[in-house]
Parts: structure tokens; sequence; C-alpha cells
């Protein structure tokens, strides 16, 4: 188990691929987490809700098991791999640049707002009550082992043209369309619980 609390306000940085069981950050620690261009491996929960601020740098913040992340609101997190398990989202939401889900289910959890320049992977994305927003150049769901709508919502941000790559069979959230530049559909045909535009085409 590693804790970051008032026993050190040093700067932490990851310097090899570092493994913990948990990671508990508490309001006492002030210093920084710095994942460099390293991997970190965490079996149970991650917990960055509180302390110091983290530095995503080109690193790897990777699950493996069936866990709660729970991140703190306005950070940023790099590559984020969920590998095996569930992986699910709590209290707060995810800021990244790339999510990869390689197996086991993320799920977005209830209620929360995450934010994505990428996600994809072969397991499985279950959107709950959440609200994902991708300001990506594309959002493939066809190599998604499935996807559960739940009651979430899809929001396209980006301002410049998006692409949507779709499987048959594919039911996704409430889709709303907020970017100024086109959203084009591939793939299969879109059945969504709603679509909504308030900028840009399609």
């Amino acid at each position: 188990m590693s804790k970051f609390d008032v026993t050190s306000s040093k700067i932490c940085s990851l310097d090899v691929t570092g493994k913990a069981k948990t990671i508990t950050f508490t309001g006492q620690y002030t210093g920084n987490f710095c994942f460099t261009s390293d991997t970190l491996v965490v079996y149970g929960t991650a917990s960055f809700s509180t302390g110091g601020a983290v530095s995503a740098g080109t690193g790897v913040l990777k699950f493996v098991n069936s866990q709660v992340f729970i991140p703190a609101t306005g950070q940023t997190f790099q590559p984020f791999c969920g590998r095996g398990g569930n992986n699910d989202a709590a209290d707060t939401g995810l800021a990244a640049s790339n999510v990869i889900v390689q197996a086991g289910t993320f799920s977005l959890g209830v209620g929360l707002a995450h934010t994505v320049a990428a996600i994809s992977g072969s397991g499985a994305l279950d959107f709950g009550s959440s609200t994902l927003t991708d300001t990506g150049a594309s959002l493939d769901l066809s190599t998604f082992s499935s996807v559960t709508a739940g009651s979430g919502t899809l929001v396209f941000a980006r301002n410049n043209s998006q692409t949507l790559t779709l499987k048959s069979g594919l039911t996704l959230p409430s889709i709303i369309h907020s970017g100024s530049g086109t959203l084009q559909i591939a793939g299969a045909n879109l059945s969504a619980a709603s679509f909504s535009q308030t900028s840009g085409t399609n």
C-alpha cells in the first residue's frame, strides 16, 4: 500500500515501472506526484482525490483488477489503461488524454462528467448515468466487446471534424454534438437514445 500524507511533502517522480496494491493521497500531502514517462500499475483502489498535484507527463496509469479509481477535480491523466476486471470511476470526473480499455469493463459511474481526447480498446464500456465528452478526432466503438448505454450521455465537443465509428447492433446513450466542426458517422447506422446538435454539422 502506498500512502501520501502529512509525513512528507516532497515531489515524487516515477523513474521505473512502479507497482502498488493501493495508492491514496490525503489532504495533508502537498507535494507533486510526477508520472514522467513511466507506468504505475495499481491492483486495488487508486485515490488521487485530495492532496498534491499530479503531473501526467507521458506516463501510464494501469489497472489490472476490479477496482475503484478516484481522480481529483482538475487533474489530467495521460494514457489511462484498464486491463481486466471492472474499473470504476467514482466521486469525481476523469480527465485523460487517452483511455485504453484492454479487457474487463470500464464503468463511468453515477452522475459524473468525464473528458477524454481518445478512448479505445477491446474491453467493455459502461456509461452508467455519466457524461463522456470526447474532444479527439475520432472515436471507434466498433472494437469494444460491448457498450452499455445506461442513462448516460456522449458529447462530441471538438471544434474540428470528428468521426464516430460504430458496429451493427450497438445502441448508444444520448448523443450531443456541441463542437463547431462536422460529426461523421462510419461503420454502421447510428442507434442512440437521442441525438441533439447545438453547433456544427453532421
